[in-house]
């Protein structure tokens, strides 16, 4: 299968994003590409749909599915691929760092929801931390998620392992583990 990791060329991030819809017109257009490429799978960055927005993460949380992330799973029906998009997600009184892994059928196949917070703005974010290492069964494969800080600690990948996992994909929104 072929994986297409989208964030843009060097540099470009660092554009001004006021709203979520900006983020969605930033990335859009590259997971089309990408899969008019032949991409099966198409991953995102952390939060990639709040990216750099100002404010609480609260204040632009989410539901998944929802108007924001439909876009998306218009082109992974259109394309018939995967994409896997980082989110401040909603859900109900609770907002969590999420991944959705969108299916070809455009309907969201699952959920990963980070576990490990990074020290400082994000553990006093309001965000809840997930508490599970799911894996999905994919035509690509089982497909497991960590976020970023999760890689911080062993247990991460080892749970996505030991839960079956046959790739795992770690979404981030960019360190030096992101170059």
């Amino acid at each position: 299968v072929n994986i297409a990791v989208v964030t843009g060329p060097a540099g470009s991030r660092r554009r001004k994003f006021e709203t979520i819809q900006d983020n969605i017109d930033f990335y859009a257009p590259m997971c089309e590409t990408a899969a008019k490429n032949r991409a099966g799978l198409i991953v995102l960055p952390e939060i990639a749909l709040q990216y750099g927005l100002r404010g609480s993460n609260l204040d632009w949380a989410v539901p998944a599915p929802g108007p924001e992330t439909d876009v998306f799973a218009d082109i992974a029906r259109k394309y018939k691929t995967r994409i896997l998009l980082g989110m401040v997600e909603q859900d109900g009184d609770a907002a969590y760092n999420s991944a959705v892994l969108i299916g070809p059928n455009g309907v969201i196949d699952g959920k990963y929801r980070k576990v490990h917070f990074a020290v400082g703005g994000e553990m006093d974010s309001g965000l809840l931390p997930g508490d599970d290492f799911p894996v999905f069964d994919t035509e690509v494969g089982r497909v497991g998620c960590n976020i970023c800080m999760d890689t911080s600690t062993a247990e991460s990948s080892r749970m996505v392992g030991l839960n079956g996992a046959d790739v795992l994909l770690m979404p981030i929104m960019g360190d030096f583990r992101a170059r």
